[in-house]
């Protein structure tokens, strides 16, 4: 990224170093998003862009580009670029109030929870995190934590434990905390469950704890 600024506009050039030719448009329109999204969490959604500029021609309808990066956006420009004011780019940032701090101290905090202790109390730290992304499974753990999915099964195995065990322990907190709040639907407790529809929820709430979904609601 090269930062200019013209009277009281800046401008970030984005320099796309890939060798492929011609360059992905995706990937580059990518990139310009998570600059936009990093730099409104950096602020504390205190900053905008006026402008953005792509050199290539639009993946879809243009009108829907305004609404995505929440400013104009034109195509077939001599350079991708990202325009604001440079009064909002010369601000002061305070980082420990940006949002940005606090993602990055649970992300420390997780690597030194998982980075100590047995297979069992580390898979136990990330599956709360995953169910509801639906992502609390073998493969996609492993692979956090470096290792093949055999040899996650086999170390839990060891250890006296199976990773459905885990995932159905963390369900039931989660069942636990849905019945003092009271007003979780079948489909919301199925996304928080990491099921793909609602009555596997359901029958994983009646089987677990004897209770129905319905018993949640009230």
């Amino acid at each position: 990224i090269v930062n200019r600024c013209q009277g009281q506009t800046a401008k970030m050039q984005i320099q796309n170093h890939l060798l492929t030719n011609p360059r992905p448009r995706h990937y580059t329109e990518g990139m310009v998003v998570m600059f936009i999204r990093f730099m409104r969490l950096l602020t504390s959604y205190n900053w905008e862009p006026t402008l953005v500029r792509f050199e290539h021609k639009p993946l879809g309808l243009e009108k829907n580009y305004g609404k995505g990066f929440g400013c104009k956006v034109e195509f077939g420009a001599e350079s991708t670029s990202i325009f604001s004011s440079k009064a909002k780019w010369e601000q002061a940032i305070n980082v420990a109030q940006s949002p940005v701090h606090a993602m990055i101290q649970q992300v420390l905090e997780l690597a030194d929870q998982i980075g100590n202790g047995t297979t069992k109390a580390k898979v136990a730290v990330l599956v709360p995190r995953l169910l509801a992304t639906g992502n609390a499974n073998a493969t996609h753990i492993a692979a956090i934590m470096k290792l093949s999915s055999r040899t996650l099964q086999r170390k839990l195995a060891d250890e006296g434990t199976t990773l459905k065990q885990i995932i159905n322990e963390a369900r039931e907190l989660v069942v636990k905390e849905q019945l003092k709040l009271g007003h979780s639907r079948g489909d919301q407790l199925a996304k928080l469950l990491g099921y793909s529809d609602a009555s596997a929820a359901s029958r994983f709430v009646k089987t677990r704890t004897g209770t129905t979904s319905r018993d949640l609601k009230r």
